[in-house]
């Protein structure tokens, strides 16, 4: 009798614990959006804490999503920087992208330096549908893929889509959790782009 109750003590518990880590921990300097989708768990372990506002943004080295090079986070000091944290099996991120690629040929055609990263969370099984977006919508801001979970880990993400916008010198000065529309992107980038950047709350 005690061997079954110390059995059913030991599921109940496994049970609790894991209805646990799917919910996002709360983060005092994310604004969100909008509700946003959860990511399995398992991939994202809590056994460090998250970048905050404030924080040097985690260096990365990703290949680019058609494997033709490796994008290091650093290549990029110097110039502003959004990370977009995305995957296609969630559809606010993928209705995002064109906003995305929009923005991105604005700040292409006026020269302005600030870069946009696609960092997909996919799984590998999902890049050829990642690759059958990229092309329809014509994306050409740089789709890097995150297939072995290092930024998923060392970013600690659990929600998707997920913005991270940086400074010339990668300090991480706003964090938006859920979609971004065209508005508030510009009051992101507006505030980020000032001298001294500035909050935007």
């Amino acid at each position: 009798m005690d061997k079954r109750i110390l059995h059913i003590l030991t599921i109940a518990g496994i049970v609790v614990i894991s209805l646990g880590g799917c919910s996002s921990a709360s983060r005092s300097d994310v604004h969100a959006s909008n509700s946003t989708p959860t990511l399995h768990p398992s991939l994202a372990p809590s056994t460090s804490q998250a970048p905050r506002v404030g924080d040097s943004a985690p260096d990365f080295a990703l290949s680019t999503l058609d494997g033709t090079r490796t994008v290091h986070l650093s290549d990029f000091r110097g110039q502003a920087v959004l990370l977009n944290f995305w995957t296609i099996t969630c559809s606010t991120c993928v209705k995002e992208q064109s906003t995305l690629q929009r923005f991105y040929a604005q700040q292409q055609a006026v020269g302005k330096q600030m870069a946009v990263l696609g960092v997909d969370l996919d799984q590998v099984n999902n890049f050829v549908n990642v690759a059958t977006l990229q092309q329809s919508l014509g994306l050409t801001y740089p789709i890097l893929v995150d297939d072995h979970f290092q930024v998923r880990i060392s970013y600690q993400i659990t929600n998707v889509p997920l913005a991270y916008f940086l400074d010339r010198q990668h300090i991480i000065r706003s964090i938006v959790a859920g979609p971004l529309d065209e508005t508030e992107l510009h009051k992101e980038v507006n505030c980020l782009m000032s001298t001294p950047p500035s909050p935007c709350f």
